[in-house]
């Protein structure tokens, strides 16, 4: 079993950590958790090819997340 733990400091954890909680991958458990500024997620997989892939798609909900509301906050919109 192959696991990777990330941590993500950002003061809208909280918001991120809503956004991304419930989302699924195939082939990989995740394990997504806030505690104030911190965003932690947890991936485990059976090998590191599956292990890669739930990352990325995991960082790249977060990263999405954040521009998006970086530009809420910049349009004043919401």
């Amino acid at each position: 079993m192959h696991t990777a733990s990330i941590v993500i400091s950002h003061r809208h954890a909280p918001i991120l950590c809503a956004a991304v909680g419930q989302e699924k991958v195939p082939r990989a458990d995740v394990d997504v958790s806030c505690s104030d500024d911190v965003l932690r997620l947890t991936v485990s997989a059976d090998n590191a090819a599956h292990l890669r892939a739930a990352c990325n798609s995991f960082l790249e909900w977060i990263w999405l997340a954040e521009r998006i509301g970086e530009m809420v906050e910049t349009t004043g919109a919401g």
